[in-house]
C-alpha cells in the first residue's frame, strides 16, 4: 500500500482521528483505529481503477500528474459524472505492472481535487468489500457487525485488520446487541473452528473466546479448557478473554482457572494479571453462578505476591472493599512489598478507606496515616495530590 499525500489530505485524517467517539471499546478486542468505513465516511469519492500514462513534469521536487482509469466506483459524487479517466494531480509510476489495479481515495477540497491515499490490488475482493461497507452506511453498528465478522479471518490482511479494528472501535454494548440478533449456531460454529486452528493469531484467540463465551452454550467449554491446557501455544496475550469466556460457559471451571493461576505465584506475571483483568470483566458485568464474592476470593492471594499487589490493593480500593483494611496496611512494611509502587497503593488505599469506611476499617486506616505522615509527610501530601488529579478525571465530563 501507498499514500498519497497533501496537506488538505493530512488535515483531513487529523480531522478522522478527532472525531471518532471515545467509547468502552469490547474488551479483549486490541484493534482499534481508523477504520476502512470510518475513511470512506470521510472521503468525497472512492473509486478503483489503473493507473497509466503517468507523467514527471519537474524532477526536482517530483510533481506531476497521472491518469486513473475508473473501473468501478465505490462511493460515488457528482464529480464522476460521465467521468471514465480522472487526471491525478501526482507523480506516480507504477512500472510494468499491468495486472494491478489500485483503490483511491479522494478529497475534493476548496475546488481541488485531493487523491490521499491508493491500495494497490490485484483482485476485486477489497472492492467488494468496500462496496459492501459503503451499502450498510446508514445501518446501525450492532447490523454493520455481522457484515465484519464473516471477514475477521479472511486471507486479505487489509480486510482482516480492517474487520477486527470494526470489533475494537465497537462498544460492548453494540457487540451485545449484535450477538443477540445474530444466527448464534453459525457464530459458534465459525467461532470454535479459529479457537481450534493453529493459524490463528494468538492475538486474537482471547477475543473469540469472549466471543464465544456470550454466544456458546455450556458444551463449548470444552473448546476453551483445551486451549489453557495448550501451554506450548502464546495464549499470554488472549488470556484474559479465554478465562473469561470460559467462566461465561461454565462458571465453576472458569473460577477454578482463574484462581489457580492467581494463587499460584510462580506463574508468569503476564497470567496472573491476565487473570485479574477477567476478574475485572466479571466484577463490572454480572455473570450467570459469578458472586462477587468468589472474585473477592481470587484476588486475595495476589495481596501476598510483591510483584502484583499494587494492582490488587488499587482493585479493592475501587471497589471499596474496606474488609481487607488490616490486610493491606500490614503489608506496608514488609520486606518483599517495600517498594515505592506498592507503597503508593497501599496509601491511596488508606486515604480513600479513611474518608468512605465507617468502624474499624476507618480507624485503622486513620491511625495508619498518622504514622506514615510523621514517618515520611511529603510521600503522604503526594499521594494525596495524586488522588485528588485521579478523582477529578474519573468524574463525569472530565474528558477522561
Amino acid at each position: 500500500m501507498f499514500r498519497f499525500w497533501s496537506i488538505p489530505a493530512g488535515i483531513a485524517l487529523s480531522m478522522i482521528l478527532l472525531t471518532i467517539p471515545a467509547v468502552h471499546a469490547c474488551p479483549f478486542c486490541s484493534a482499534q483505529g481508523v477504520t476502512l468505513a470510518k475513511e470512506l465516511e470521510q472521503s468525497s469519492f472512492v473509486v478503483h481503477g489503473k493507473l497509466i500514462n503517468a507523467r514527471l513534469l519537474n524532477v526536482q521536487d517530483g510533481t506531476g500528474t497521472t491518469d486513473l482509469v475508473i473501473e468501478a466506483v465505490i462511493k460515488p459524487h457528482e464529480y464522476l459524472k460521465d467521468k471514465k479517466i480522472i487526471t491525478l494531480p501526482r507523480y506516480v509510476p507504477t512500472g510494468n505492472q499491468d495486472d494491478v489495479r489500485f483503490i483511491v481515495f479522494f478529497d475534493v477540497f476548496m475546488g481541488r481535487l485531493d487523491p490521499f491515499r491508493g491500495i494497490p490490488v490485484k483482485d476485486k475482493v477489497l472492492v467488494e468489500y468496500l462496496q459492501k461497507i459503503y451499502a450498510l452506511k446508514d445501518a446501525k453498528q450492532p447490523e454493520r457487525l455481522k457484515l465484519f465478522f464473516d471477514y475477521l479471518e479472511h486471507p486479505d490482511p487489509e480486510i482482516t485488520t480492517d474487520a477486527y479494528k470494526e470489533f475494537g472501535n465497537s462498544s460492548l454494548e453494540e457487540v451485545q446487541q449484535w450477538i443477540r440478533s445474530a444466527d448464534r449456531s453459525y457464530v459458534r460454529k465459525r467461532l470454535t473452528e479459529w479457537l481450534r486452528s493453529k493459524d490463528t493469531p494468538a492475538l486474537r484467540l482471547g477475543f473469540y473466546g469472549f466471543l464465544l463465551g456470550l454466544c456458546g452454550q455450556s458444551d463449548d467449554a470444552v473448546v476453551l479448557q483445551g486451549l489453557l491446557q495448550q501451554r506450548d501455544r502464546d495464549l499470554v496475550s488472549g488470556l484474559d478473554g479465554i478465562l473469561t469466556g470460559l467462566t461465561l460457559l461454565n462458571s465453576q471451571e472458569g473460577l477454578q482457572a482463574i484462581k489457580r493461576i492467581m494463587s499460584n505465584e510462580k506463574e508468569d506475571f503476564t497470567r496472573r494479571y491476565a487473570a485479574l483483568r477477567a476478574v475485572r470483566y466479571l466484577w463490572d458485568n454480572s455473570a450467570p453462578g459469578v458472586s462477587r464474592e468468589t472474585l473477592l476470593a481470587c484476588v486475595v492471594p495476589l495481596l501476598s505476591q510483591g510483584d502484583i499487589a499494587d494492582l490488587a490493593i488499587e482493585d479493592l480500593r475501587k471497589w471499596k472493599r474496606w474488609e481487607f483494611a488490616e490486610t493491606v496496611l500490614a503489608l506496608y512494611h514488609r520486606p518483599s512489598h517495600s517498594v515505592p509502587i506498592i507503597q503508593r497503593a497501599i496509601l491511596r488505599y488508606a486515604l480513600t478507606c479513611s474518608e468512605q469506611a465507617q468502624g474499624k476499617a476507618a480507624q485503622l486506616a486513620r491511625t495508619f496515616l498518622e504514622q506514615r505522615r510523621k514517618e515520611d509527610p511529603k510521600r503522604v501530601r503526594d499521594v494525596e495530590e495524586l488522588l485528588k488529579i485521579d478523582e477529578q478525571l474519573s468524574k463525569p465530563g472530565s474528558g477522561s
